[in-house]
């Protein structure tokens, strides 16, 4: 059945949720400030939050037909994360066909989840000029030294403004938020701005020229203090998204994106004045500091060690690939551990961690699907390089806007996640057991048969370790392999005889892996062959 009659269904269900959760007036907030705002109705101010009264179906313009609900957009990206008691809040670029959208269409999305990622109010905030010449981009959540949640965004035209929320860590309903102010510059802090240890708050950001913007007074307005020069072509300094973090010894680490992978994609300036005066930029850095040309992210977590965040697959510009996380517990003068957060296309990543939980939101094929997702992995899970804690969510889908696109939950037993054999077995021995045509199951239940070959890297029949086995497939554009369910690991062991290893299966319950070795085993195989069966492991 197609999936829009599920979606229709889910906005209705959001709707109706809504209408408990959420108010159907404006409330003054008792014991802030004063301006506390809860506007419902769509274009009659800058913000609104969703409840039964909003009509999502409002054009975003008048010269569109698109409206505010979320089967509507045509495209999601540039996200940022936040936290707030129990619920989870992720913002987002939305509106038109792009960014920036040629006929000023761009508005931002705020998500809210209260149960821990499992479920989503889309959209719980919407906010998006009045004036339709005016778009809001670029959306970043942080907490500044008071502890007051501000997101920043760029109006366009107008330059940075920023907008306080209230109440946000209890019942949606009581959430409301101050009317917008301008913070003093027009650069954007396309990652979340850096709290020093003297209380000051810092970001860099610009296009050719890096700019150095910071805030003495927690964010209420900011200023240009410096400038970073840079070695690089200016056609690879197109945009400044840049991250800060301030080492152990008080040196401020600023490192800026570079377009198409130009000398690695990233480059490096340190300031010992906090943010005074700046080394020149160094390019050409170290694995895993690399890009492709676009956002990564980097920041220090609460137990003192640094997590980096980006595309791993590192080089060709459009290569937005292999999202991984890696973190340093030596200042970031090494990263041995990393996690692989999503293996296909998705791109800028934000970062939150709140209480040992570490929320790592980015956008997934922003044309195609349309995702926004969202990783929580604790330090737990970066240092196992596997999502191994109670805690741990890989790929939550916050929104999708195009939900004929769906991943690959099961192989259906087709193979196991580990299958061990007997050092000296022939790789073309191993793989006959294993079926060239197979079953999958995708996130919504659909059964898809797919038919491929099998890769298996570095193999080595004498030689004894684990070797990654692929099963390559034409699969369609919309069925995405994004949990590497169609990924397995093949085990060559010294082991006497025939038998089995029970390992996990790529469905997380428990199968027989295959032991094949000369004579006894090998005529096994044969037999079964011979009898129409193919050995198989799983379920």
């Amino acid at each position: 059945m197609k999936k829009r009659f599920w979606g229709a269904l889910a906005v209705c269900l959001c709707v109706a949720a809504l209408a408990i959760a959420l108010p159907q007036t404006a409330s003054a907030e008792e014991g802030n400030a004063t301006t506390a705002k809860s506007n419902h109705t769509l274009h009659s101010d800058i913000v609104t939050i969703v409840d039964n009264s909003t009509q999502l179906f409002t054009p975003i313009a008048s010269h569109t037909d698109e409206d505010y609900y979320f089967y509507s957009r045509r495209w999601n990206g540039i996200c940022s994360v936040i936290t707030a008691g129990n619920n989870i809040f992720v913002a987002w670029q939305t509106g038109g066909v792009r960014e920036p959208d040629p006929t000023n269409l761009n508005y931002i999305a705020i998500a809210a989840s209260k149960d821990g990622g499992a479920t989503w109010i889309d959209p719980f905030i919407v906010i998006d000029p009045v004036d339709e010449a005016v778009e809001a981009r670029v959306p970043q959540f942080y907490r500044n030294p008071e502890g007051k949640i501000y997101l920043l965004f760029s109006y366009s035209t107008i330059g940075i403004h920023c907008i306080e929320f209230h109440n946000l860590d209890g019942d949606l309903l009581g959430v409301t938020y101050e009317d917008p102010f301008y913070i003093g510059v027009n650069n954007s802090s396309f990652t979340k701005p850096t709290i020093l240890s003297d209380g000051s708050i810092l970001y860099l950001s610009g296009k050719a020229e890096t700019y150095v913007i910071r805030s003495t007074d927690n964010g209420k307005s900011f200023q240009r203090i410096a400038s970073i020069e840079s070695e690089s072509p200016v056609a690879a300094r197109v945009f400044a998204e840049s991250v800060v973090v301030e080492k152990k010894d008080g040196t401020l680490w600023g490192l800026r994106r570079l377009e198409n992978a130009v000398n690695g994609g990233i480059e490096q300036s340190f300031s010992a004045d906090k943010g005074l005066t700046w080394t020149t930029f160094q390019a050409n850095l170290p694995a895993p500091l690399t890009s492709p040309g676009s956002r990564f992210t980097m920041c220090r977590l609460q137990s003192g060690n640094l997590l980096f965040v980006t595309n791993a697959a590192g080089m060709g510009g459009t290569n937005r690939t292999r999202m991984t996380a890696y973190l340093s517990t030596d200042d970031g003068e090494t990263w041995p551990h990393a996690l692989l957060l999503d293996p296909l296309m998705s791109s800028y990543p934000d970062i939150w961690e709140d209480n040992g939980k570490i929320y790592i939101a980015f956008d997934k094929d922003r044309y195609g699907e349309g995702g926004i997702r969202l990783c929580i992995v604790t330090e737990a899970d970066l240092t196992a390089g596997a999502f191994v804690s109670k805690d741990a969510a890989q790929l939550v889908t916050v929104t999708k806007m195009n939900d004929d696109y769906a991943d690959i939950k099961s192989v259906n037993g087709a193979f196991p996640a580990e299958a061990t054999f007997r050092v000296g077995t022939e790789l073309n021995d191993i793989l006959a057991g294993f079926p060239t045509e197979i079953t999958v199951t995708d996130e919504y239940g659909n059964s898809h048969t797919i038919s491929g070959k099998y890769r298996v890297t570095g193999f080595h029949k004498d030689k004894v370790g684990t070797y990654k086995a692929y099963f390559i497939a034409d699969l369609p554009n919309t069925l995405k392999d994004s949990f590497g369910k169609l990924e397995f690991k093949i085990t060559l062991a010294e082991k006497k005889g025939c038998g089995s290893i029970v390992s996990p299966t790529a469905n997380g319950g428990a199968a027989c892996g295959i032991c094949l070795a000369a004579g006894v085993c090998a005529t096994v195989a044969a037999r079964k062959k011979k009898n129409g069966k193919k050995l198989q492991g799983g379920k």
